[in-house]
């Protein structure tokens, strides 16, 4: 086992702590506001703002798919990590 398997282990037992749900969380709402800058930043700096911009239901939607975006990458991050972490403690 190398150098970055073993940080890769300390890492993860950190992470592990958390717990499932606040890991996908946190981590996934990062990814949200992310995806929410990115979307948003490209459209102004590119001047494609949609006339209902700034409407309730824009708003709306644009958070529900950002929230699913966050959820979906919490939850396959979370299962991916934790399968290389079983993969790397067998082969310890």
């Amino acid at each position: 086992m190398n150098e970055r398997d073993l940080r890769v282990l300390k890492n993860w037992e950190k992470k592990q702590k958390m717990g499932k749900w606040k890991y996908i969380a946190v981590y996934g709402g990062f990814f949200m506001v992310l995806i929410l800058i990115f979307r948003n930043g490209s459209d102004y700096f590119l001047d494609k703002l949609p006339s209902n911009f700034f409407t309730i239901q824009n708003l709306l939607k644009q958070l529900v798919s950002s929230a699913l975006g966050g959820l979906s990458f919490g939850l396959i991050s979370w299962f991916m990590n934790e399968r290389t972490y079983k993969k790397l403690v067998k082969n310890k």
